[in-house]
């Protein structure tokens, strides 16, 4: 084995090793991969966001339309069956996102947006997807770092790829996940 080429493990994985450029303990990828981009990263997370607003377009019409049609209370405002349909709506709108957007990067390795720009978030030793309650916990200690530092964590976290060797926010960090993108397939 040399030094330019990684050492696989039993399981798949690969192990720690350095060489002239590759600082010791970031563990060297597979041939052909590299880690994400900034650019692929940002692209995924704004393709999710317009996502999000996608998926609650419909909500919206569809509430806009029963509001003209519904009739309203004394006091002007929306009935409470209205209030009620708004809830269920709003929350299966946002449920479904946060099942493409949380549970996929999870168990796929990608979201949507993700998908997209072709990038994975996969675990750090083992090149493997996290796992659906993984993927759910990096998106909880995302949510975290936002409320905790009024959202300078948050900040903070989405620049951190620029200057990190393995291009990780701290959120990955945290998760032990790397994002990645595989070699193309011809």
């Amino acid at each position: 084995m040399t030094a330019e080429t990684p050492g696989y493990g039993h399981d798949g994985g690969y192990q720690y090793q350095g060489y002239a450029g590759q600082p010791v303990g970031v563990p060297v990828l597979p041939p052909g991969w590299t880690y994400a981009s900034y650019g692929s990263r940002a692209g995924a997370l704004l393709l999710d966001a317009l996502l999000l607003f996608l998926f609650l377009l419909p909500s919206g019409i569809v509430l806009g339309l029963l509001a003209s049609l519904l009739p309203m209370d004394d006091s002007g405002g929306p009935t409470l069956l209205f209030a009620l349909l708004m809830i269920c709506l709003m929350g299966a709108s946002i449920l479904a996102w946060l099942y493409q957007y949380v549970w996929r990067t999870g168990t796929r390795g990608q979201s949507l947006g993700k998908q997209v720009m072709g990038i994975y978030v996969l675990k750090a030793d083992t090149l493997t997807p996290l796992g659906g309650g993984m993927g759910i916990l990096r998106y909880v200690v995302v949510q975290a770092l936002n409320y905790v530092t009024c959202s300078i964590g948050t900040l903070v976290d989405y620049l951190w790829p620029l200057w990190d060797v393995r291009s990780q926010t701290l959120h990955d960090k945290i998760v032990s996940s790397v994002v990645v993108r595989p070699p193309t397939q011809s």
